[in-house]
């Protein structure tokens, strides 16, 4: 979970798209039993909701999120989805 205060749904998703994309380029370096082995073609699913839009109370954005997230997931994963795209 990443809080965002005092940040509009455009930029949320900006930020999203940001982390999903420098995760997209990540190669992590992983012992194995010759050594390491690199491991790249990560992916991230990211769903966001926000204030006061998809709740008013941490609960109710929380599994707005889960569901964006769910959502991601579902419908193809390594994309960001908005509790407002599901609206």
């Amino acid at each position: 979970m990443v809080l965002l205060p005092d940040t509009r749904q455009a930029r949320v998703r900006v930020v999203a798209e940001r982390v999903r994309e420098a995760i997209e380029r990540l190669i992590v370096e992983v012992p194995d039993l010759n050594g390491t082995k690199a491991i790249d073609g990560l992916s991230a699913s990211i769903g966001i909701a926000t204030y006061p839009e998809a709740g008013s109370v941490v609960d109710r954005l929380v599994h707005a999120a889960d569901q964006a997230l769910c959502n991601a997931k579902n419908t193809g994963r390594n994309k960001v989805v908005s509790s407002a795209d599901l609206a």
